[in-house]
Formats: structure tokens, sequence, C-alpha cells
């Protein structure tokens, strides 16, 4: 049963659950109980959409085979912050280019750069030669800040230009 808007101010205020009074957690309007409820809900309307093929965000259909249609996705990459620091999971998600900030239409047109170069030596030092090994390598790793993420296009600049992408030389 929805509550009147005086009472959601007061239980906000007094820092308490605004749905049932109870201690809320720090900084939420809720407590424990009703923060694990909402979770549930929203993973659950998710997959729900994620299994009719629908945006998970929005409901709208989708064109492609990411979990998010086009127009949420802009919104997420357009939100204030600078995209160079989002983590690799989430820069990849998004189908992000670090460099020029284009959004790809397929990861397939993604790459993974070591920043500061010498990505063949690395590969034989951590002897994960093949593109699996190497990936699974990343993933265990949890991502290291030493890689980044770029277009086809500014991963090939990088390479022919001594390590610099075109985009950065401007």
């Amino acid at each position: 049963m929805p509550i009147s808007k005086e009472l959601y101010q007061e239980r906000k205020n007094k820092n308490i659950c605004v749905r049932c009074g109870e201690t809320s957690e720090i900084n939420k309007t809720l407590c424990l109980h009703h923060l694990q409820k909402a979770n549930e809900n929203q993973q659950a309307m998710y997959a729900r959409r994620q299994s009719k093929g629908l945006c998970r965000l929005c409901g709208q259909k989708l064109c492609n085979n990411r979990k998010i249609c086009n127009k949420c996705l802009e919104k997420q990459v357009s939100k204030p912050r600078d995209n160079v620091y989002l983590p690799c999971s989430k820069r990849k998600e998004l189908g992000l280019c670090i460099s020029c900030g284009k959004l790809n239409s397929t990861l397939t047109d993604l790459a993974i750069d070591h920043i500061n170069g010498k990505g063949n030596a690395h590969r034989k030092g951590i002897k994960k030669l093949s593109s699996v090994a190497f990936y699974r390598w990343l993933i265990d790793q949890k991502f290291p800040s030493e890689f980044q993420l770029l277009c086809y296009n500014c991963n090939m600049s990088k390479h022919l230009c001594g390590g610099i992408c075109a985009h950065k030389s401007k």
C-alpha cells in the first residue's frame, strides 16, 4: 500500500524506512529487508525483460545483442563523468572506445590494448599466447588498470603512430 508524501518525507527525514518505519540503512530510505526485496524485484524484472529480448532498463525492443537499447546506452554514456575511468568491464559492456569515445555497433569492433605497449612480450611472460587464455587471465585478474578498450581504428592508429592514437595527437 503506498504511503502519503507527508509520511514518506517524515520517515525520510528521521532516517527510518519509508515503507515500514524500521531503522533504515545508512544513506538509504529503506531498511535492509526492503532493500533486499527491491533488489530481488529489480533483478527479476531485468531477467523477464532480457528473456523477452527487451531492454532491461526501459523495456523497449532491442535491435542488437546488448542488454540495453541504444537510447538507454546513450543516457549511460552521456552521464557527467569521464568515461576513461569506467571499469574495463563496464566500458566493454557499453561498447565505448577509450580514445575516441565512439560507440561501437558490436563488441567485435573492440580490442584490448596494453596502455604502455609491449603486449606480445607481456602475453609471453604470463604464458597466455592464445586470445581465449589471455581473456580468461584478464577476467581472473579483474581487468588490471594497465589495459584499456579501444576500437579497431584507434588500436591500429596507436600501433602505426608509435604508441599514440591519432585522436590523442590532435
